[in-house]
């Protein structure tokens, strides 16, 4: 039974893998703008599809308060996730692919690391 469960559990997450919305992962920053707006969408489940497990156990702490909260927390927590992004930019440096995504309304940027598996690209962190 326990394999059972393993094999199921494995290949959720190689399906998860697979998908990230139509050919949104042929870039580092396509896949980052789809994430992002999938985010201020409250699609926590499609978010996921383009993240590594790593980021997608994030997500469902994330979608588990969600659904917890009250309308008034969880208008609070969608205003939180809503990123207005004019530009994403991404660089590879010491091994690592890093994404720049301006501005808030306040200038300000944020960074997202990406990760690339079988040429598809997935926000790690």
């Amino acid at each position: 039974m326990k394999k059972l469960s393993f094999v199921a559990l494995f290949l959720g997450l190689i399906l998860n893998l697979e998908s990230c919305g139509n050919n949104n992962q042929t870039s580092p920053e396509a896949a980052t703008r789809y994430f992002l707006e999938q985010l201020a969408d409250v699609e926590f489940e499609k978010a996921a599809t383009c993240a590594t497990p790593q980021m997608q156990k994030h997500l469902r702490v994330l979608h588990t308060e969600w659904k917890m909260s009250n309308e008034s927390e969880q208008q609070l927590l969608k205003s939180s996730l809503q990123t207005t992004f004019s530009s994403v930019k991404c660089q590879e440096a010491d091994g690592l692919t890093l994404c720049d995504i301006c501005c808030n309304s306040k200038g300000d940027t944020a960074r997202l690391e990406l990760q690339q598996h079988d040429g598809k690209w997935f926000v790690h962190q």
